[in-house]
């Protein structure tokens, strides 16, 4: 093996948390016996997907500004927001067209508001992964229902995920080893799920990447660049869009 390791996981599901894959009919014949409880589970953790999106993430603010990493907004320091009024900023989902009227100062206004709302949403993300709970971004009665709901999802599907949890926790304890994610998401929503699901421990918000806009191939080849061509990627999908990638 020469150099580090890092194993690549692109995240299959449907648009915003491809929770459909839990409410589908393939997974209802594999896994399940109550098909109404299956599609209730699914459509549930949906919900609570888009909740972490829109309440913590502005997602409504941001679906028409869609990045790939949140590299592409901020830079690795950031800055201070603390102080920062997001509801009286005046911000719009789309960035203004340049002008006779608009000029650059406009535009570069623009994207310091966006940057603001990711910087924010660097900072939650860190600290929900950091206390290892949901607490910071559902409320209390979320929190604990969502507890119970997904025992029952893990105990009508046979704990479908651990496989999935082992695969992340021993590439993870290996040295020189990084978990990299890929989704054909939305970033935002991917964030959300990503801590809804438990797996925010084993991917840092620099680690994960969206591929709705440029591509899987686009996605790989920056992680290729980033990381070095020297080390072994272990590319785990469903497609052979990913089995050509890891060769």
């Amino acid at each position: 093996m020469t150099g580090s390791t890092h194993n690549v996981l692109r995240l299959i599901t449907p648009a915003w948390c491809q929770l459909g894959v839990i409410a589908s009919t393939e997974c209802q014949k594999r896994f399940l016996q109550n098909s109404q409880l299956c599609t209730a589970i699914g459509l549930y953790l949906e919900h609570l997907t888009l909740e972490i999106a829109k309440q913590n993430f502005f997602f409504q603010d941001l679906k028409m500004c869609d990045q790939i990493h949140i590299g592409d907004v901020l830079d690795n320091a950031g800055f201070d927001i603390s102080k920062y009024n997001f509801d009286l900023d005046g911000f719009s989902p789309t960035p203004p067209v340049l002008s006779a009227e608009v000029n650059s100062s406009a535009h570069h206004e623009w994207y310091r508001k966006l940057a603001c709302r990711y910087q924010s949403i660097r900072n939650t993300y860190n600290r929900s992964r950091a206390e290892g709970t949901l607490n910071g971004v559902l409320g209390s009665q979320q929190v604990s229902t969502k507890s119970k709901v997904f025992s029952e999802l893990l105990s009508m599907t046979s704990n479908w995920n651990s496989s999935v949890m082992q695969c992340l926790q021993l590439i993870q304890s290996r040295p020189d080893c990084v978990n990299i994610m890929v989704t054909s998401c939305h970033l935002i929503p991917t964030l959300a799920k990503s801590l809804l699901f438990d797996l925010a421990s084993f991917f840092p918000i620099q680690h994960i990447y969206s591929s709705r806009k440029c591509g899987r191939a686009a996605c790989f080849d920056r992680i290729v660049a980033q990381c070095g061509s020297r080390c072994t990627y272990m590319v785990v999908g469903e497609g052979g869009e990913e089995e050509a990638v890891s060769r």
